[in-house]
């Protein structure tokens, strides 16, 4: 019911859904229907709880995070300061070049996430 609101709207809601005390089950549901909206808030919220998430749903996280370039400043912003580590993203070999290959111009983005 959430995911058709706006995201002004829902999308409060479904971010408190993204903690530690939701089943990873819940907090898949609230990510795809995040992953509904282009807000850079969505990218804010995911980053701020992070901690909280399931480590099933970290990688569709990622993935969401990856996937729209208005997100990319909020995740390497938070890898700069220390909010995110590398360690935590697990992000394996395919993700990685592929995300250097789709941005080759962005020679930030490559060296954030492939660690160069």
């Amino acid at each position: 019911m959430l995911a058709l609101g706006s995201f002004p709207a829902v999308g409060t809601n479904l971010l408190a859904l993204l903690n530690g005390q939701e089943p990873s089950t819940i907090q898949r549901s609230a990510l795809e229907a995040l992953a509904g909206f282009s807000e850079v808030a969505v990218a804010q919220g995911l980053v701020e709880r992070w901690r909280g998430l399931a480590p099933t749903v970290r990688p569709p996280a990622i993935n969401l995070l990856l996937q729209r370039v208005p997100f990319h400043d909020v995740l390497l912003t938070a890898i700069e300061q220390g909010q995110l580590q590398m360690g935590e993203l697990t992000l394996d070999l395919e993700q990685r070049g592929a995300s250097c290959a789709k941005h080759a111009g962005d020679s930030r983005s490559c060296r954030q996430v492939d660690g160069r």
